[in-house]
């Protein structure tokens, strides 16, 4: 806890925060983000931070024009890739981890997230809502005000955060390395014999 403290202090001043964790690709949906970001801190008097970390990409450079003409511009913090010991901290302190894809795979951050008793923020599509189960709040990831009204109701319910983050540590039990692996090899064997 004292770790996590220094940890959050060195980050934002000590200051509260949500985060994206994972590459800055389009489909992330990294400028929805930001705006409701932006809108959630119009609505809410808060001095929250957003915290994206992550690898740049090719595509990151429509989120960095966004970012340079956003009012809130000093309250995002931009890491870059961060170790994973720094990681876990960094699920740890944060407000909710906030991961709205618009197309996703699988959602390996939200499992991170849910390891280190963090909840989240997810889309209401692709994989995540069987990733994240009861352990997060769904938003539409093409509608701002969706994103931005579940970020308002996490920072300022304490109790919904508790819930969440108990339910978190519950669901990242159901999960591990070698299930899914042994899941994924028995649909690869089903598939090569039916080739």
């Amino acid at each position: 806890m004292e770790e996590e403290k220094e940890f959050k202090k060195k980050l934002t001043g000590g200051r509260e925060y949500f985060l994206f964790v994972g590459g800055m690709y389009h489909r992330k949906n990294l400028v929805r983000l930001l705006k409701a970001f932006e809108k959630f801190k119009s609505d809410v008097d808060s001095d929250a931070m957003l915290v994206l970390a992550g690898r740049k990409v090719a595509e990151s450079a429509e989120l960095f024009r966004e970012l340079d003409s956003s009012p809130y511009r000093k309250d995002v913090i931009i890491p870059g890739r961060v170790s994973e010991k720094n990681l876990a901290l960094l699920y740890s302190a944060a407000i909710a981890l906030t991961y709205v894809s618009i197309l996703e795979g699988f959602g390996i951050p939200v499992l991170e997230a849910y390891g280190c008793g963090c909840p989240a923020i997810v889309s209401n599509g692709t994989s995540l809502p069987e990733i994240a189960g009861d352990a997060a709040l769904y938003v539409d990831p093409l509608n701002i005000d969706s994103i931005a009204v579940a970020m308002a109701q996490l920072y300022s319910d304490r109790d919904k955060r508790k819930e969440l983050s108990k339910k978190a540590l519950e669901r990242s039990g159901n999960f591990s390395w070698d299930d899914s692996a042994e899941k994924l090899w028995g649909i690869l064997k089903a598939v090569a014999s039916k080739a």
